[in-house]
């Protein structure tokens, strides 16, 4: 993927994290991503992917942050997806590898 076609890309993914901040997903407490998303660094199979999280109480690590990267703009093929963790340590930003890409290929991401 050309990196202008994943700055696209990344305009498309920030739409959803509307979708991704109201999806069903367990968490341990209440966030919310207010900072928007990003992508950079990509190359042939891989791509970092980053956000911020706020929680409603910023003393604890914030576990169970679901990210996924897809082939389809409704998340009905996802290619990858992981869970990670955030704290005060990092403040709250999530910072990760997505690998396992093809090249030339558009994909979508979010964090839930």
């Amino acid at each position: 993927m050309k990196r202008r076609e994943l700055i696209k890309t990344a305009g498309a993914s920030a739409s959803l994290l509307a979708v991704a901040s109201c999806a069903n997903v367990s968490v341990s407490q209440p966030v919310r991503f207010t900072h928007g998303v990003a992508s950079g660094d990509p190359l042939s199979d891989r791509v970092i992917l980053w956000t911020r999280v706020t929680a409603e109480s910023q003393n604890d690590s914030i576990d169970d942050i679901v990210w996924q990267v897809a082939s389809d703009r409704q998340f009905k093929s996802i290619k990858v997806s992981g869970v990670v963790s955030t704290s005060a340590a990092r403040d709250y930003t999530v910072k990760v590898d997505a690998a396992g890409l093809s090249p030339n290929t558009r994909y979508f991401y979010r964090f839930l």
